[in-house]
């Protein structure tokens, strides 16, 4: 991984902001950073925040104050995102310190706090899960795609392995720990060959239930992978585009394009039956896919809804 370059400021404003998500609500979110350093191609931070990240230095005091005074109002929040703008969980030392302590003053005043994650978490973090784990909510986010590809498409994160013994430690801790594939990409990041082991190892570690996400292609991802006609070829491909020049035409650069929903139908399908294979329900993200009735975050009955109704669909 790359050494992360930052421009360190006081936030101006609050630092719990209000944030509806369709599968949660009315919550609140908190990003110790604006900006992430991870480098994922397909992450909206890049393309909405460009530019060096930001990290805020002195958010464990501004957190501590606005929960004071949330709690003095009886206006505290049912739920805090952490990191909606970024991975919670960098590798500066001095920004997991930040990320530590305002986290500690959630999880002190009773709260319960979500995050996704593609690590590493570290056992600092582990052991304060541990002593508040009816309280986090965690999603670890997974890739099952050639490690040459994950390298171009997530540079700066985690391998597989280390993903999973992330995964493996926050069971170990007995926070609410789930799983989500990002991102799900037909020829590119759906191949049984490498989703079968996963499932399987999943399914070792006590999981049973898996969240799919497709992503949104924007002309810039493609600028941004370089010299790589053949994953440039499998993502127009998937995308039903010919060329980039399609894509300029069919949607705005902010906008993006998603996956066609027959290919997303079709993907997501495969998938749920190689995860059935394993007894995991599998369905897609809700939030990422609202066309297609997906699985919400904190639901545990979603994928068997949906894979029966998609299956209808898909099949007669």
């Amino acid at each position: 991984m790359g050494q992360p370059v930052y421009r360190f400021h006081n936030r101006k404003g609050r630092a719990l902001l209000p944030t509806v998500l369709p599968c949660v609500g009315p919550v609140v979110s908190l990003n110790v950073i604006t900006g992430c350093s991870k480098g994922c191609l397909f992450c909206p931070a890049r393309r909405y925040q460009p530019g060096m990240p930001v990290v805020y230095t002195d958010l464990p005091r501004q957190v501590s104050e606005e929960l004071g005074r949330m709690e003095a109002r009886d206006e505290l929040p049912r739920l805090v995102l952490v990191g909606t703008a970024s991975d919670p969980f960098g590798e500066d030392s001095f920004v997991r310190e930040l990320q530590f302590q305002s986290m500690l003053w959630i999880l002190r005043h009773g709260l319960p706090l979500a995050f996704r994650t593609r690590g590493p978490v570290g056992a600092d973090f582990l052991d304060l899960f541990r002593r508040h784990r009816a309280q986090v909510h965690a999603t670890v986010i997974l890739g099952a795609m050639a490690p040459a590809v994950l390298d171009k498409l997530e540079p700066d994160t985690a391998d597989l392995a280390s993903r999973l013994a992330d995964l493996e430690g926050l069971l170990a801790t007995g926070v609410d720990a789930r799983v989500q594939l990002e991102p799900l990409i037909p020829f590119v990041s759906d191949e049984e060959s490498r989703l079968d082991p996963l499932f399987a190892d999943l399914f070792r570690l006590g999981v049973r239930q898996v969240t799919g996400v497709s992503p949104t292609l924007h002309p810039a991802i493609l600028a941004d992978l370089g010299p790589s006609p053949v994953l440039k070829g499998l993502l127009l491909g998937a995308f039903g585009l010919r060329q980039l020049e399609n894509l300029h035409l069919r949607r705005s650069q902010s906008a993006g394009l998603p996956l066609p929903r027959e290919a997303r139908l079709h993907m997501f399908e495969r998938v749920r039956r190689l995860a059935a294979k394993h007894r995991i329900a599998f369905g897609p993200c809700a939030c990422n896919n609202p066309d297609l009735g997906g699985v919400r975050c904190w639901s545990g009955t979603a994928s068997a809804e949906w894979a029966r109704h998609r299956q209808a669909e898909i099949f007669g």
